[in-house]
């Protein structure tokens, strides 16, 4: 836990919301806030958040079962779930592929 921590103070420094302060809402109410958003802004936070579990290269079971739960009170059935991580997944391995590719190449 302590390095997906790290990883969202990260996310956090890369998107310039260095003063961001957590709200320290309920997940009920983070639910309701979302559940009237457009199916494509939905999506896009979806990934996002696929990418943060990801972050350490390997989502566990926990984390696959929490993101279904996540996307089904969303509105998002399983398979689609299942299809925004392992689309996560696959740009990140693409991505790291690149990046041994470049840095071979220097």
């Amino acid at each position: 836990m302590r390095a997906k921590k790290e990883i969202i103070k990260n996310f956090r420094l890369e998107m310039g919301l260095n003063d961001y302060k957590e709200k320290l809402k309920s997940y009920e109410t983070i639910i309701a806030e979302l559940k009237n958003s457009q199916k494509s802004i939905l999506k896009a936070i979806l990934i996002e958040v696929a990418g943060v579990l990801d972050a350490n290269g390997k989502i566990c079971d926990d984390e696959k079962a929490w993101f279904v739960k996540l996307c089904d009170d969303l509105g998002f059935r399983e398979f689609e779930a299942n299809r925004i991580m392992r689309i996560v997944q696959d740009i990140n391995d693409v991505l790291e592929e690149a990046y041994v590719f470049i840095n071979s190449k220097r």
